[in-house]
C-alpha cells in the first residue's frame, strides 16, 4: 500500500460529486488564468486538490503489527471576488457529504482505511483575484507490513 493508493481513491471521491468542478491537482501545471476562465474570459470557480502525509506510527508492538499511517486530503474551493459567499458554502458542503466521518475503503486486504473526522470547513481568505476556502478530510490507514 502506497500514499498514492489512497490519493486516487480521495480523488476519485472528489471527481464522483455530481457537478465536478475544474481541478488543480497537485503537480499538475494547472493555471487559473488559463484553466478558469470561460470562453468568454470570464473566471470560473475552480478546487485545488492534494495530500499533507503525516508521520507513520506502529499501531502495536511487533514486526506483524500494521503501521498507522495518517494525514490530510486538502480541498481548497477558489470562487472569483465579488461572486458572493454561498457558491463556496455550497461546494465546501457537497465536499463535506461527500467524505462522511467514518467512510472505509478496503485497500488490499488486509489493509483499509477511512475517514476518521468531519471534514473541517475553515474560513474563507481573499487571495489576488479569488475567494478560497479550504476543506480538509482527515484521514487513517492501517497498513500491514508485506
Amino acid at each position: 500500500m502506497s500514499y498514492d493508493v489512497i490519493r486516487t481513491g480521495m480523488e476519485a471521491r472528489l471527481i464522483a460529486i455530481s457537478d465536478s468542478w475544474p481541478t488543480a491537482w497537485a503537480n499538475s501545471g494547472f493555471d487559473p488564468k488559463v484553466s478558469a476562465i470561460d470562453s468568454d474570459g470570464r473566471p470560473v470557480p475552480y478546487q485545488e486538490a492534494f495530500m499533507l502525509r503525516n508521520t507513520t506510527v506502529a499501531a502495536a508492538a511487533g514486526t506483524a503489527a500494521p503501521n498507522r499511517e495518517s494525514g490530510i486530503f486538502q480541498v481548497t474551493v477558489c470562487i472569483p471576488l465579488g461572486w458572493g459567499q454561498s457558491i463556496a458554502d455550497d461546494r465546501a458542503d457537497a465536499i463535506r457529504a461527500q467524505f462522511p466521518r467514518g467512510f472505509a475503503s478496503l485497500l488490499t486486504p488486509p489493509d483499509q482505511f477511512w475517514i476518521e473526522q468531519t471534514p473541517s470547513v475553515a474560513s474563507g481568505l481573499r487571495d489576488e483575484d479569488w475567494w478560497r476556502v479550504p476543506v480538509s478530510i482527515g484521514w487513517v490507514a492501517y497498513v500491514y507490513p508485506p
